[in-house]
């Protein structure tokens, strides 16, 4: 079976096409909150991409309170 390494540990690939794409969004979205931070939309869709985020990778840094 092919595997992608993403940092430390190895994902299928469209598991890390996933993986990738959320990061992606997220980083995008905390720049847009840092100038817009009353935008509820956002905050929203940045805790949904950050359980999603924890669900993939089983990291805690992406764990919301």
């Amino acid at each position: 079976m092919k595997t992608v390494k993403v940092r430390d540990k190895t994902y299928h690939p469209k598991q890390a096409a996933a993986i990738s794409r959320a990061r992606q969004e997220r980083w995008a979205l905390c720049s847009h909150l840092a100038l817009f931070p009353q935008d509820h939309d956002s905050w929203a869709r940045k805790r949904a991409l950050d359980k999603e985020l924890y669900k993939l990778t089983g990291h805690a840094i992406y764990r919301t309170r």
